[in-house]
């Protein structure tokens, strides 16, 4: 299948990305060896001008990232999402830096902890508003998983605009929040689990 991936006919593609996504729900972590082969390979091809393949490849990413931890993916997607032109393939790659923070057991995300929290920072304050918004999911999703303190650091290095805009998200959500009592303090510990949420494929 690494083949049929890099195949520049769509439908081929798309038989292949189709397969892949089945495959690892199917198996599980007895994927692994496959999936640390072809998820970077996958990844890559997010970016090409093909919409039709970009976007069979990115159903076939979220699929594998959902079915199974991919420690081998985690490098070229951070990557990517740190030094990608294309606006499109950072707000991929953010969608699937969240989920992955969501998803993963917390022993895999520790081993790159520092490159997370640069993915964060970089996505909060990308200069797109696709990749901003699925930046501000990304960092509600770091708080559950890596606790209160990391994440005011990290916040706490970003620019303005960007902790505005995370705090005025936050507040806004806990706004929309019905407490059980209406005199209980909210812990400042907690923010809403947000999931991750797809792009949708515009140009980049």
């Amino acid at each position: 299948m690494g083949v049929q991936i890099k195949d520049l006919r769509s439908a081929i593609v798309r038989e292949a990305a189709m397969a892949i996504g089945a495959i690892a729900e199917g198996l599980g972590t007895d994927f692994l060896a496959g999936a640390n082969f072809l998820v970077p390979r996958l990844v890559e091809l997010v970016g090409c001008g093909n919409k039709v393949i970009a976007e069979q490849v990115h159903g076939a990413v979220l699929t594998v990232l959902s079915a199974l931890a991919v420690p081998d993916a985690v490098c070229p997607i951070l990557s990517l999402l740190l030094d990608s032109k294309s606006s499109q393939t950072r707000a991929y790659c953010a969608t699937y830096t969240t989920l992955m923070i969501q998803e993963w057991p917390g022993r895999v995300l520790t081993k790159h902890i520092e490159r997370y929290t640069e993915a964060v920072e970089a996505a909060v304050s990308d200069a797109s508003e696709m990749v901003r918004q699925q930046g501000r999911v990304m960092y509600a999703a770091f708080h559950k998983q890596f606790g209160a303190t990391r994440a005011a650091s990290t916040l706490s290095k970003c620019d303005a605009r960007a902790r505005r805009s995370i705090e005025a998200t936050t507040v806004a959500d806990q706004d929309n929040t019905e407490p059980a009592d209406q005199n209980r303090e909210m812990s400042t510990d907690t923010l809403p689990c947000l999931l991750y949420t797809s792009p949708s494929p515009r140009d980049s």
